[in-house]
């Protein structure tokens, strides 16, 4: 397995079920958020087998719970209308409604998912305010004791 990393994502390249083994899956993602910083991860849907898929199996409901218990998130991406079950469309339903495993059609959707919080955009705005009003000149510096003191 391989990844690469696209706007503060990092995007697995595997397939044919390649991460078909629960515990393996939660360990090499927590050793690519060590070695890059980075807890968003897009996940094709062609990587996991198809009994992550079914989930009488219990697979799917392994690898989301342990993604979550360690703080990390993903967007599963590909074509889930070829799947009938009504449970199945119900978990991925759920699942969207939630912060941490969204389930998406394209790769173009995970733009809409907030991968990192800082970057959304009411504090992109902020930030480009406050970086026009340095260049500005209109900024007040002060020590931490000095702001203590204005209390």
């Amino acid at each position: 397995m391989t990844y690469e990393i696209i706007n503060n994502a990092v995007k697995i390249n595997a397939e044919n079920g390649e991460l078909n083994n629960a515990a393996g899956i939660l360990e090499q993602l927590i050793n690519i958020k060590y070695e890059t910083d980075i807890i968003f991860f897009i996940i094709p849907k062609e990587a996991l087998p198809e009994a992550f898929f079914d989930l009488k199996t219990g697979f799917a409901g392994e690898v989301l719970q342990k993604l979550v218990n360690y703080g990390l998130k993903a967007a599963i991406i590909g074509d889930f209308s070829v799947y009938q079950s009504k449970s199945l469309k119900d978990f991925i339903y759920e699942s969207n409604k939630g912060k941490h495993v969204k389930f998406l059609a394209s790769i173009d959707e995970v733009a809409k998912v907030s991968t990192d919080p800082f970057y959304t955009p009411a504090n992109m705005k902020a930030l480009e305010k406050s970086i026009k009003q340095a260049k500005d000149g209109k900024l007040i510096s002060k020590t931490i004791e000095e702001l203590q003191d204005m209390e």
